[in-house]
């Protein structure tokens, strides 16, 4: 089983489909499918994508148009793996593109956690962490102070661990992007 599944809609892109397809298989290291949906194509474009002899290549036909949406949810019912990206069929994918990805989900979450926080805080709801450790600084309570504190590392650090380095294992570090 492949660890990611690129989706690649197609409608009449026979003209940039083979660069498209191209630039995914260069990817090197990553244990990929590539999956191409052509949505009834009336030029060459499936005759383009059969003629890469890649296993990893699954070319499925609509037969008619029924649009990007319908394609996606072709790919999201046939992948075979856990991680899934989208690929136009008139663009290209850059090597080394997916670490950048990951620290910036490891980043957009760090972001999300502090900026909940700030705002339970600022908004003054009755419940939450913020409220707790807001709340406790105007009685001097700093044992709550420093407890919802603790609790703001804690699962920082077990969303670092359950969820982010899980993540890394299973895409750069098995694709050898990153030694450990």
């Amino acid at each position: 089983m492949p660890e990611l599944t690129v989706a690649m809609p197609a409608y009449n892109t026979g003209r940039y489909i083979g660069e498209a397809i191209e630039s995914v298989l260069r990817q090197e290291g990553v244990d990929f499918e590539l999956v191409v949906v052509d949505d009834g194509s009336a030029d060459d474009t499936v005759r383009v994508v059969r003629g890469f002899p890649s296993p990893r290549i699954r070319l499925i036909e609509n037969g008619a148009r029924r649009g990007i949406a319908h394609c996606h949810n072709v790919v999201l019912e046939r992948s075979t793996a856990p991680f899934l990206a989208h690929v136009d069929s008139d663009d290209l994918i850059l090597p080394g593109a997916l670490p950048y990805v990951l620290t910036g989900l490891r980043l957009g979450l760090a972001r999300a956690w502090r900026v909940l926080i700030a705002v339970e805080m600022l908004t003054s709801v009755s419940l939450g962490l913020g409220w707790l450790i807001f709340g406790a600084r105007e009685f001097l309570a700093t044992d709550v102070m420093l407890a919802g504190i603790a609790v703001i590392g804690i699962v920082g650090l077990a969303l670092e661990k359950l969820v982010f380095e899980r993540l890394e294992h299973y895409t750069v570090v098995r694709w050898g992007m990153l030694a450990r």
